[in-house]
């Protein structure tokens, strides 16, 4: 294996095509891992970072693994390298590494990181999911290198497995929670009337990201005040859009 380093903004254009080439192997594919998401998060939050993408290629030059990672100096003034993205933007991020060249990508990786760090320098990887195999598989090749480890327990995200049907799903709950459930969606009803519709044109987009917005700051508590900031609402709008030509909102 050999890792290409990629630090220009380019690298989001240049690797589109091979990046969803090695994403749809995985088997825990999340929106935060595609380069239509990530390069959106860069250009509207990394103007005080610096890129630094890992590619890990096969002999043959196919690309088995890819580290997005972005540098910026420490707290206590050391290098620091993390995962591209952000803890309120981007519910997972990871280390993309082919399913039967998982070692092989993570040591690689690992040697790169050894060979080219700094005698002080600092590696974050989070919001790893529990399903990522690059904690088990980076911490070996770390922990073998003489370097020092540590793992933290950042949130915990509850999840549920839905079926395809509302009925199968009411079937699930218990009997006292779906009473509960059906009360209040009748009682919603009586208030206001309540429909869905599918985004079908980008001028419909614009005035539905009006009123995500609009709902998200209504929501807000006073603890959570401030999330919706202007920066956050640019992205959200410049999101939506991707995702929208996408076929994906």
């Amino acid at each position: 294996m050999r890792v290409e380093v990629f630090t220009a903004v380019s690298a989001f254009q240049d690797l589109r095509t091979e990046w969803c080439q090695l994403l749809s192997q995985l088997p825990f594919q999340r929106v935060f891992f595609t380069p239509q998401w990530q390069e959106t998060w860069w250009r509207h939050f990394g103007a005080t970072r610096q890129l630094h993408m890992l590619a890990v290629r096969a002999s043959d030059g196919t690309l088995q693994g890819l580290a997005p990672l972005m540098s910026s100096p420490g707290i206590d003034g050391t290098s620091r390298l993390e995962l591209l993205g952000d803890l309120e933007l981007c519910d997972y991020l990871d280390v993309l590494m082919a399913p039967a060249q998982q070692r092989a990508v993570g040591r690689a990786v690992v040697e790169y990181l050894v060979s080219n760090g700094s005698d002080e320098m600092e590696v974050c990887l989070q919001n790893l999911s529990q399903h990522s195999p690059t904690s088990a598989v980076l911490q070996d090749y770390l922990l073998h290198s003489g370097l020092t480890v540590e793992v933290e327990q950042i949130e915990t995200c509850p999840t549920v497995l839905l079926p395809p049907e509302w009925d199968a799903y009411l079937a699930l709950l218990r009997g006292k929670d779906r009473h509960e459930l059906r009360r209040k969606l009748r009682r919603a009803e009586a208030a206001v009337r309540l429909e869905y519709r599918v985004t079908s044109d980008a001028v419909q987009l614009d005035e539905d990201i009006n009123t995500f917005v609009a709902l998200h700051r209504m929501s807000q508590q006073d603890a959570k005040q401030g999330i919706m900031t202007p920066e956050k609402e640019a992205f959200f709008r410049d999101m939506a859009r991707q995702l929208w030509l996408k076929g994906w909102l």
